[in-house]
Order: structure tokens, then sequence, then C-alpha cells
């Protein structure tokens, strides 16, 4: 016999994310109680006049609902009709209500709320002969004939068509037309990719200066713009690269300055050997 519990930070994570998922759905409610302009129909569902009895019952602290209550509501109704229900209910003390002022207002001013309840039996579509005879099954579809046999042949020949061409849908990146024109433009110039990418990108991505990481580390960010860069240039080949040939290859990127001069010693090499030996080489 096991037995698990939660644990401490699992519980406050869920808390959070309840939190934050009610403060959402709030503010949600909030766009759409203000923008109406002349009239609102709200509409909401309860399993019993039992539930709508609890919602009335609900205390309110000073004018908002507890937090508890919030926290614990499942659908926006839940929020709403406690409100609207002690504001339209003439069987409590005017104390008792969410507007203790609201006769201050203006008459134009004043909210109008109607409450209207309807049995959902009395509102359901009724079902008919016709939506009955035109419910089938997957066993009718399948035992179907059309009696056209050249149009089911046809359609069953579009179904199973497959691609000749499947080498060409696993490609392991992909590249547009500009930017292999680029790309090509800056090797025939002996420019860095590297820079010409940053402005593709529209973002700044480029190093600190040498004067500036001169007895200094690449940070993690700049660690991982190399290993980035690396990976992003790696040729995918039938036959997988050897430690050798990849410490080449790093030396080839130092020299087409794609990387700098002293990058070498922060490329996780064992990270990208193990790359290479994986299936997702």
């Amino acid at each position: 016999l096991v037995i698990t519990f939660p644990s401490l930070a699992s519980v406050t994570l869920k808390a959070i994310n309840d939190n934050e998922i009610i403060s959402e759905e709030m503010r949600l409610m909030y766009v759409a109680l203000t923008i109406a302009k002349e009239q609102l129909f709200l509409i909401g569902r309860v399993k019993s006049e039992q539930a709508l009895d609890k919602m009335v019952g609900t205390a309110i602290a000073g004018d908002k609902l507890p937090v508890s209550y919030r926290l614990s509501a499942k659908t926006p109704f839940e929020l709403i009709y406690p409100i609207y229900a002690k504001h339209q209910s003439h069987s409590i003390t005017n104390d008792l209500k969410f507007e203790q002022d609201i006769n201050d207002l203006a008459l134009p001013l004043q909210p109008k709320v109607e409450i209207q309840i309807d049995d959902y039996s009395d509102i359901k579509p009724d079902e008919t002969e016709e939506d009955k005879e035109d419910y089938r099954t997957v066993a009718d579809i399948i035992d179907y004939q059309s009696g056209q046999p050249e149009v089911e042949r046809q359609i069953e020949q579009q179904l199973a068509f497959e691609y000749p061409y499947q080498k060409d849908m696993v490609k392991p990146t992909k590249q547009s037309v500009s930017e292999l024109k680029r790309q090509l433009e800056t090797e025939e110039s002996g420019t860095s990719y590297e820079r010409v990418r940053q402005y593709r990108l529209g973002a700044s991505t480029y190093e600190r200066p040498q004067f500036l990481r001169q007895h200094q580390k690449r940070k993690a960010n700049e660690i991982g713009t190399l290993m980035h860069t690396v990976m992003q240039h790696l040729p995918f080949k039938t036959e997988r690269m050897t430690e050798d040939e990849l410490d080449q290859y790093i030396d080839h990127l130092i020299e087409k300055n794609i990387i700098e001069d002293d990058a070498k010693q922060d490329i996780r090499m064992k990270e990208v050997v193990k790359f290479i030996n994986s299936d997702l080489y």
C-alpha cells in the first residue's frame, strides 16, 4: 500500500494558479458588464432553486464578496447572482443590501434589475422525428452505399493518396529564399553571418566588447547564444560526426568569423557530441 500526499510547494502553486484564473475571469466580467450601453442580458444556469437560495444567503463583507467565496466560485454566475439578488430583494433590510445609497442617485442613473428564472425543461428544444432520422452511427456511415461506384472509387483514391516525395518532408530545418540569398551574399563578401542574422531578427544580440571581457568569463546568456550558433550551423550527415570532425568544424566556424576566437573554450563539446549520437540528429 503506497500513500502519497501533495507537497507544500505543489499546493502553493495550485493555489496561486487558481487565484490568477479567478482574477482573470473577474477582469473579463468587468469588461462584459461595463461595455453594454443600454441593456445587458445575463444568462446563468443552476441545478435547483436551492442553489439560488444558497447564493442569496452569501455574506457580503463591506461591499465585496468574501475572498474565500470568490476563490471557490466555479462559474461567473456564482459571482454575479449573489450581488444582484441582494440588490433586488425586498425581503431583507437595507443594511444587508450591497447598495445602501442607491436611492440617492438620480432616477436615470438608478439600475433596473429584473431577475427571470426559467426551468430548463420549459425552454429546451423538443426532439422531433426528423432529428432522430438524421442521427447515424459510424456503422451506418461505413455500410452506406451511394449507388455511385465511380464517385466512391475517386473519393477512396484521394483519401488513400500518399505524397511521393517523402524524403523532402523530413528535412531538419526550414529556410526561406530570402534567408538563403542573404546567407550566400554574406559568405561571398566574407561578412559574419551572425551579424547579418541579428538585423533579420530585429534584436541586438552582439556580445560585449573585448575590453569589457578581458578578465571576465562569458555570461550564461552569451554561452547559450554561442551554443545556439554552433547547433544552428551543424551539418546533418548520414554518417555521424566524430569528436575530431566536430573540433575541426568549430575551427572552421572561427575561421569564418561566425564565432569568436576565444569561444571554443566555452563550447560544451560533450553536449554537442551527445546530441550528434542521439536519435534527434
